[in-house]
């Protein structure tokens, strides 16, 4: 962060996601997790599609690996 701290604010919505989705052993989950009952989907994931999400959606291995080489051809 910059000395003067000015941008605090444009930084706070992803170091919250940061400390949402992180493990804590206290309480053997993540917060994400023990507010929603769910894992929280990165969003890499959906950008570059894992295994994860290719079982949820249940997307087939050709489908999966079409959906994965269009997504890193538009983020060149």
């Amino acid at each position: 962060m910059e000395a003067n701290c000015t941008n605090w604010d444009q930084k706070l919505h992803s170091t919250l996601w940061a400390y949402c989705t992180s493990y804590k052993t206290s309480i053997q989950s993540t917060p994400f997790q023990m507010a929603f009952d769910m894992e929280a989907v990165m969003p890499t994931e959906f950008l570059v599609p894992s295994l994860r999400i290719q079982v949820e959606h249940r997307l087939n291995e050709k489908l999966s690996d079409q959906v994965r080489a269009e997504c890193l051809l538009q983020t060149e």
